[in-house]
């Protein structure tokens, strides 16, 4: 696995540690990414980083904390990247940071989840419940071994929305829409699982979402 991010939040790298994290440098305040040099010349270094390792593994993820937060659309260089990496051969992109979830979909043979959103999280909670809904993506790997040739594919790929429940900052627990307590805990739990298997499933409609207890349509 790979990982790359857009910045540390303010925290400083200490100096002669930047091995520690691989920023992949942005600037938002262009928001062009063909016009922003220092993004499009650290694509150079991806690109030796994969062409490394490439060779020595079956399966190639690259984890990405980028985008803006609470938004469900991805930007343009979350774009780009997915592309670009794709283009050199990587199998899985898992993005996060949003804290909110994104679609998921493939380019090629690559599979882009964009964000997953938050897993457990007591973030302000609002109408949409957009913090507290999360995704959890399953696949399966299947590798082919015929003489000399192997052959890696990525099947059965399904996705699983799930709610934070807390109540009075305690008692966290992560339920599924998929399982049949949804109902106890959220009471428009229809309403807001429509909402989001929609954002899953924008760039590609048949992308899977597991569907509510006992709905074999959703």
């Amino acid at each position: 696995m790979l990982n790359y991010t857009y910045g540390t939040n303010g925290i400083m790298v200490p100096s002669g540690k930047e091995y520690l994290v691989n920023v992949w440098p942005t600037d938002l305040e262009i928001n062009d990414v063909e016009k922003d040099t220092k993004y499009q010349a650290y694509k150079e270094q991806v690109k030796k980083d994969i062409e490394s390792v490439r060779e020595k593994v079956d399966v190639l993820i690259v984890a990405m904390p980028w985008g803006v937060e609470y938004t469900h659309e991805p930007t343009e260089y979350q774009k780009d990247m997915a592309e670009y990496l794709a283009s050199l051969g990587v199998d899985i992109i898992i993005g996060a940071h949003p804290h909110v979830i994104q679609p998921v979909t493939w380019i090629d043979n690559t599979l882009v989840i964009y964000s997953l959103g938050n897993f457990i999280s007591a973030q302000y909670q609002n109408d949409n419940y957009n913090k507290m809904v999360g995704l959890m993506t399953s696949l399966e790997i299947h590798k082919t071994v015929k003489g000399d040739d192997t052959n890696i594919t990525i099947e059965n790929v399904d996705n699983d929305l799930v709610y934070t429940y807390y109540k009075n900052w305690r008692d966290f627990k992560v339920v599924p829409f998929s399982g049949v307590e949804i109902g106890d805990y959220l009471s428009d739990y229809k309403s807001v699982y429509e909402r989001y298997k929609a954002i899953v499933q924008k760039y590609d409609s048949n992308m899977a979402v597991k569907p509510l207890s006992g709905d074999s349509n959703s």
